[in-house]
Parts: structure tokens; sequence; C-alpha cells
């Protein structure tokens, strides 16, 4: 039986990077009630593994204790008209009980009709319009209906509808969307085509411009240049991954797995909101990694790998090394560490720390005391300190050595950043170091503290996240890493 528990679904990984991955439970759905809120008649799901339907319960959950909706899920083979009976069940099932302000919404599915349809209640009217409702039936669900995918069809909706129910509740409108197109057509009732593949749904052909642009793909490329391209053809919504932004072995793993158009939109819609990355390279120019700042927990980093001396997006490695929670928000996957395809990655990561569960968030003083192995070692220089953050404005280079913090002796690397990172925000810092052999004191206030994940309710896990995830140190080398996995090949 497959581990559902933390489900396979095609679901947004990094930009247009649409791919297999891991869905880890979303910690708050286990405090919620057990809640009943699908009802199989016509016996879709009866196929689907239990820990699938168990999954889908967890999004319906997650929807009720996040944004405060009651979702059920309903199929059906009745003959009366699907309108006529979903006004009628919405009664019936008392959709929108267990929301404490009456939001409620209804999907029902008829494969006898041929039918989906999503019934939204008065309350939610404004955040769930006919325009986006007829848009996720057409261009999310029904083609995972075509694949004979109803369950994952379902749970790749609701994920669309979180990023929309995330926007309302921050009172914002989103930056991009697509539905007010007039593409997805009027209504909120569709056909569901279940097991009818159907390849335009989800294919478009590459434009002359887009052509051109891949064709002049060379080793002047940076790997910026990569990333903005791939995010023009995701907007052109190019359903096709034989395509030269990606790796080989990324194109090997994606073949034939369809990517649908609402998952092509909804990538544009949320790196829009995005600023530009931070690009970073590794010493050995093999790998690079476009970064966002940590706050914007939507937007994953892209990793990219050089072959055949060109920068090309590397998803496989994101594929078992990162994840998104039920949010959309991206982590660290602290369980796979035997598995050393993000390790080469890590280097661009130096300043960040993670949590237990991966969750991710930057030094409060932007500075580093990298050691081998990261151990904590007496006497450890700076090796890094981001311009224009705190540490350096206090006044810290690289190559100083802190020897006393507000006048306790420090003892090594590890006790001077826990003693960073503990002095209250405002308070007065000075900070004893050795430079080029002469003593220097500098002084300061203490900066905020940096919040990283609001409401991720985990004990801070001080150790660096390179030794986090594998316990060994640095980027592996390029015969170490052909060594581990054959289908990666490099070449400089």
């Amino acid at each position: 039986m497959k581990n559902y528990k933390a489900i396979i679904t095609l679901v947004l990984i990094t930009g247009a990077l649409l791919v297999w991955r891991w869905q880890a439970a979303e910690p708050a759905v286990a405090a919620t009630p057990n809640i009943h809120r699908i009802t199989d008649e016509s016996l879709l799901f009866a196929n689907e593994d239990d820990a699938l339907k168990q999954t889908l319960s967890e999004y319906i959950a997650f929807m009720l204790s996040e944004f405060d909706v009651d979702l059920h899920i309903h199929t059906t083979t009745s003959d009366e008209d699907i309108n006529m009976h979903s006004f009628a069940l919405f009664e019936q099932l008392n959709v929108g009980d267990l929301s404490k302000t009456q939001k409620g919404l209804l999907l029902i599915v008829n494969p006898a009709q041929n039918k989906v349809r999503l019934e939204v209640g008065y309350e939610l009217e404004d955040v769930y319009q006919d325009a986006f409702v007829a848009y996720i039936e057409h261009r999310q669900m029904v083609p995972f209906f075509q694949r004979n995918e109803v369950a994952m069809g379902v749970i790749a909706t609701i994920e669309l509808m979180v990023t929309r129910a995330q926007f309302a509740q921050l009172g914002k409108e989103e930056p991009y969307r697509p539905w007010l197109e007039g593409s997805g057509g009027g209504g909120a009732v569709v056909d569901a085509n279940i097991n009818k593949p159907d390849d335009s749904t989800t294919v478009k052909k590459v434009s002359a411009e887009l052509q051109q642009r891949m064709d002049n793909l060379s080793s002047f490329s940076s790997p910026l240049d990569v990333v903005n391209l791939d995010l023009a053809i995701t907007a052109e919504r190019i359903g096709d991954w034989d395509l030269p932004v990606y790796a080989r072995s990324s194109r090997r793993m994606l073949k034939n797995r369809p990517v649908t158009i609402a998952q092509m939109d909804n990538t544009v819609r949320i790196y829009k909101a995005c600023a530009t990355p931070e690009v970073l390279i590794s010493k050995n120019r093999l790998f690079a990694v476009a970064r966002y700042k940590t706050h914007q927990r939507l937007c994953a980093p892209w990793l990219l790998m050089r072959e055949d001396g060109v920068w090309r997006i590397d998803i496989l490695a994101h594929a078992y090394g990162m994840r998104n929670n039920f949010s959309n928000e991206w982590y660290f996957d602290g369980t796979i560490k035997e598995i050393p395809y993000i390790r080469p990655y890590l280097f661009a990561f130096p300043d960040w720390y993670v949590t237990k569960k991966g969750y991710f968030y930057m030094y409060r003083w932007q500075v580093s005391l990298i050691t081998p192995q990261n151990k904590c070692i007496p006497g450890t220089k700076i090796t890094r300190v981001t311009m224009e953050m705190p540490a350096y404005r206090l006044g810290l280079r690289v190559g100083d050595q802190p020897i006393r913090f507000n006048g306790e002796t420090v003892r090594d690397n590890c006790h001077f950043l826990s003693m960073l990172f503990k002095v209250k925000k405002g308070a007065n810092v000075e900070v004893d170091i050795l430079r080029n052999g002469k003593r220097k004191t500098l002084s300061g206030i203490a900066p905020p503290h940096v919040g990283g994940m609001e409401g991720i309710k985990d004990k801070l896990h001080w150790t660096k996240l390179n030794a986090w995830m594998t316990g060994l140190k640095g980027v592996l080398s390029v015969e170490e890493w052909n060594g581990f996995f054959p289908d990666y090949s490099y070449s400089g």
C-alpha cells in the first residue's frame, strides 16, 4: 500500500516545477475534531487507497481550521438536475454548520450525468466567484478526472482554493487573475469527463519567441535568465517537460506527466507577488540557487545545475529535498536525510536555520562562523557577514575573531551565536574582537528577532542547515555525486 500520509500529488514545487512531491500533513489538522464530510454514493473513491481518502479528509479539516470553511464532497448517480440537486443537498447536509461564520462549500460529482458542480454558500460568494469556480473546474479538476484521478483532482483543486482563501484572509487581491480572462466559461457546472483523456486541456505549443529564447541558451546565460525563461514558458501555459531549460534527469522523471493550465497559472500568480531572487553559485560553478526572502514562503528556491555548459533547472533535486505544507509554504524535508539529491545546493543557505520539522528562518544578525562539519571550535573567525545587516552595522567583518560579548568570554563559535540570539531586542551590545592581531571593541543596539514562520510552534534546532540535512560537510565533488546517481552527468 502506498504511503499517502505524505501524499504524492501534482502540485506547486518551484516556479513551473509542478512535479510529484510528498505532501506532509499540516500539524494543525491533527488537532481538528474528526469530521465526516465525504459522501461517496457513486463509489468513485471505492478503489482509492484508504490513506489517500484520509489525506483528502485532512485537507477538508484544514480548510475548516485555517479558513473557517466547511467543505463537503459528495458523489451521486442521481438523475435529478445537478443544479437543483446541489441546492437541495446544501440544505440537507447542513453545509456550513461547522463554520463559525456559516461559510460552506459543496462539491458534487455525478459520473452518471458526466457533471461536476461546486456550490458556494452566500458567505463565500465574494471569495469564490462564479468565474473562479468555473476556472478551477475546467482548468484544474477536470484534467485530473480525465486521467481517472478523481481524489487527486479534488485535492489539487482544494490547493488552489487555499491560495485564493489566503489572499482573501489578508484582505488583498491577487496580482494575477486568469479566471477574469474568460477562458474558463461561465457558470459552476462543467462536464466531468472521468477517464476520458484529452491533451488539449494541458498541452500548448511553444511560441516562436520562446523557442528563439531557448535556442539562444548558452554558457553565457545566467541562472536568472533560465528562471525567467521558465516563468515565461509557464505564463504561456506550455505543458511540455521536454524542454532545454530542464536537466535531462528531470525530463526523464516527468516524461508523460501532464500539468494542468490552472497549476501553471497558479505558479505565475504566486511568483508575481515575490521579489527578484538572490542568485548564489557554488565554488565549483556546477550548481546555482535562486532563493527568495524567508518571509516569501510560497516562493520556493530554484535549483539549477550546469549541464553541457548551460544552466538547467534540477527538478529532481527539489522533489527529493523540499516539500510544501497544506498552505503551499515550502520547507526542507528532514525525513530523507539518507538521500543526497539536495546536498550540492546547501551551500546557498549558510545563513539560514531550520526548526526540527524543516521550517526555515534566517540569522537574526546575518553573520556566519562556519567550521568543518559545523563543530563548536574555540577561536573560530567570522566567515560571512551580510552587507547592511545588523552584524555589519555593528562593525563585524569577515576574519574577525570574537573574544568577548557584553563582558562574557566567548568560548567558541556556537557560544557566540547563542549569545547573539539571546540578547534582547534594543539592548546595548558590546563585542570585543581580534582583527589582524589587534583588539577592537564594537558597540551597538540588538536588532529584533527574525520570526521565521509565524504560527509554527516548534523548538528551534540550533544546527546549520547542511549538517541538519546530511550530517556531512560542504558540497559533493563531481566524482562523488556521479557515484551516487549515474543519472546526473555534469560538465562544466
